[in-house]
């Protein structure tokens, strides 16, 4: 059978009596959607090109049963189909597979299997950044779940979501939600059996970067559930080994964005602000970077706000009495202060206006929001005063850009959603791969000289320690 077989390059619709040679990498629940059930699933062939594959309505009850995840199969004469235009596709190929009884299938012999390690091209934590914001990039993820919350009916757009705590050999642990139809499948599963901390292979993840970087699932996403690859044995290893750091990320909160480290931004995803004026109307792109001073113009700010600590919405209440939050429901004995305050970027082809919140105005002013209370009741908080901290300083900032509606008229609303200073010390996102785990090794060794624990740490590497260990280098 296998002379007989092409490759996924040579199937076109006009296609006859064709047989490939696949293996079933990817595999989803069967899902009810609006206009049926249907199951959809991954083939890689030989030459590790993938194509999506669908089966529909009846044709899913019998079939589920008979291609298995991670087994290989001859498989022929299904209907080859051409994928509408801008419907996104799990698959290499602008065709996709449709398979039904009357499709040939047959298991191969155990020598005649495919391998299944490296066929997963996996993104590191590392890299994930430079994904953000951007609907049409993807990232597949390896990771280990370490904690579950319980799932969330968010009010405004009418859904369920669940949200996971996930880390990986990088300890730079995060946030995965898990949308609607994952949440009873693969999210009870997962909830099942967080006790032992599952290993998962998330295929085609939404990087967002909101509230510090957090991944969730697309309808196009594949979350594959202990897979068995060598990368998740040794990730399910250092699982074991670093469990005392692993049990500390939850009570210490190591995944919030305040607790994340930021990278610095590569050469090529800086922007000049003069070639912003088209990103607005562009939906694929939400974020960007640019190197640019700051400074206040706007008089009469008040820089803080009393919001809710639990949703961080600005409150009519005052300091020092209890209020209900309106937009979370729930009851709370005290404001919260927050900074808030609009700047002018400038980066001498042009200016940008935008808002610096919370932990990205507290590192701009170094000052705390109940500092800047005390200032302001003493005057200090003037244009002249606050602009001075900010003299001669340059930034990298990354702005996330909004469509906001108030009163019927439209604005375009930019916020700092990171902020680095433009230093010329060197940065991981300048470092390679290899030198990457150089560092590591070096730090530790390091590390290792000075603590008799054979646990290790856990919190990634800082910038002042990376800048060392290149000057080494």
């Amino acid at each position: 059978m296998e002379a007989r077989c092409t490759t996924f390059a040579n199937l076109k619709p006009s296609a006859q009596n064709w047989f490939v040679k696949a293996l079933v990498a990817e595999k989803t629940p069967i899902r009810s959607l609006r206009w049926g059930r249907q199951q959809r699933l991954v083939l890689i062939d030989k030459e590790n090109q993938k194509m999506q594959c669908i089966i529909y309505e009846q044709d899913v009850d019998r079939l589920d049963g008979v291609l298995h995840l991670y087994g290989t199969y001859f498989i022929g004469n299904g209907k080859i189909k051409e994928i509408s235009a801008n419907t996104p596709t799990m698959g290499d190929s602008k065709y996709q597979i449709i398979l039904s009884r009357s499709a040939y299938i047959k298991a191969t012999s155990k020598h005649e299997e495919l391998p299944l390690d490296y066929v997963y091209q996996l993104t590191p934590f590392f890299d994930c950044p430079q994904f953000a914001d951007f609907t049409n990039r993807h990232i597949n993820l390896l990771c280990g779940v370490i904690h579950v919350f319980p799932s969330r009916f968010i009010q405004k757009i009418q859904k369920t979501v669940q949200e996971f705590v996930v880390v990986n050999e990088e300890s730079r642990p995060t946030i995965l939600t898990l949308w609607e139809e994952f949440i009873q499948s693969e999210g009870l599963q997962l909830s099942d059996n967080i006790h032992r901390m599952p290993i998962i292979l998330g295929m085609r993840l939404y990087v967002n970067n909101y509230h510090g970087i957090s991944f969730g699932t697309l309808p196009i996403s594949t979350i594959l559930i202990d897979p068995p690859i060598s990368q998740a044995k040794n990730l399910d290893s250092w699982l074991k080994v670093n469990r005392e750091y692993v049990e500390r990320i939850v009570p210490q909160k190591l995944y919030i964005k305040e607790n994340q480290i930021t990278n610095r931004p590569l050469d090529s995803q800086i922007r000049k602000i003069s070639q912003l004026s088209c990103l607005p109307e562009t939906p694929q792109v939400k974020s960007f970077w640019i190197k640019s001073n700051l400074q206040v113009i706007k008089p009469g700010q008040q820089f803080y706000f009393l919001g809710c600590p639990g949703c961080s919405k600005a409150c009519g209440a005052v300091y020092g009495s209890e209020f209900t939050c309106f937009y979370c429901n729930n009851d709370f004995p005290n404001p919260k202060p927050m900074l808030r305050f609009e700047a002018e970027l400038y980066d001498g082809t042009g200016c940008l206006d935008a808002f610096a919140e919370d932990t990205e105005a507290q590192t701009l002013l170094r000052m705390s929001a109940e500092d800047v209370i005390t200032a302001a009741k003493e005057n200090k908080m003037g244009l002249d005063e606050v602009n001075e901290r900010f003299k001669d300083l340059l930034f990298f900032f990354h702005i996330r850009t909004s469509n906001t509606e108030i009163r019927g008229k439209k604005y375009i609303r930019n916020t700092i959603m990171a902020c680095l200073p433009a230093t010329e010390q060197p940065s991981t996102s300048q470092i390679s791969h290899e030198t990457q785990k150089r560092l590591m090794s070096d730090l530790s060794m390091s590390e290792s000289q000075q603590s008799t624990s054979t646990v290790q740490e856990g919190p990634p590497l800082r910038i002042f320690q990376i800048a060392q260990l290149v000057r080494k280098i």
